[in-house]
């Protein structure tokens, strides 16, 4: 019986698959643009670009609006603040948190 129950599962999960690459193939533009917010989003890239766009956004603010953004916030901080948000991102990745890590690098300008 849980043999059964077993390729039964595993038969609905691939007619799931190719109803999904189905859909897929006839998604529209909104659908599309939803699907790959929704990716980004579960992925952490979303982060690092908005974090990457404040950023420069900021770095254009202090320089009075026409000037490109060149110059990184890090390199005005110190080095013992720039050794211990090192030390922060090296603790974010050995604890599985790369997206969290993603995103401090750039907010901090530490690229």
């Amino acid at each position: 019986r849980e043999r059964e129950r077993e390729r039964a599962a595993l038969i609905e999960r691939e007619r799931e698959r190719e109803r999904a690459a189905a859909m897929a193939d006839e998604l529209t533009l909104d659908e599309l643009r939803e699907h790959l917010s929704s990716q980004f989003l579960e992925t952490g890239a979303l982060g690092v670009v908005k974090a990457q766009l404040r950023r420069s956004f900021l770095e254009q603010l202090r320089r009075g609006g026409d000037a490109p953004a060149a110059g990184l916030p890090g390199a005005e901080l110190g080095l013992p603040q720039r050794a211990l948000l090192s030390l922060l991102v090296d603790h974010l990745e050995r604890a599985a948190l790369p997206q969290s890590a993603a995103v401090l690098v750039p907010e901090c300008g530490l690229e």
